[in-house]
């Protein structure tokens, strides 16, 4: 099973249980479950490996999520994906580098 992590900086704006999310991307939705109860490690489980797969994910891509619904009952994320191979001078001009990616 794969999980993923939430960043510590969403923490306030989520909820701290576990609960449904529904993340669309191209008009298509997944459904995911979120574990928010333990404050030091919030995650998302069931159905990430899913996203990950039918949106051919690699290490280096990069996932914005715009948060369009948030609940104690569910979550709904609107999702971006910027690929591993976004063009270098694009990335140089704002400042971007691998290791520290633009600020969105």
């Amino acid at each position: 099973m794969t999980t993923t992590g939430v960043p510590c900086k969403l923490f306030p704006f989520l909820s701290n249980a576990t609960v449904p999310i529904v993340l669309t991307y191209q008009n298509k939705d997944w459904k995911v479950l979120y574990h928010g109860e333990n404050l030091k490690n919030k995650r998302c489980d069931i159905g990430w490996r899913d996203f990950e797969i039918d949106n051919d994910l690699k290490i280096g891509d990069a996932c914005v999520f715009e948060l369009r619904e948030c609940g104690d009952e569910k979550l709904k994320f609107r999702i971006q994906i910027l690929r591993v191979d976004f063009p270098g001078e694009l990335l140089a001009k704002n400042g971007g580098t691998d290791v520290f990616p633009i600020g969105i």
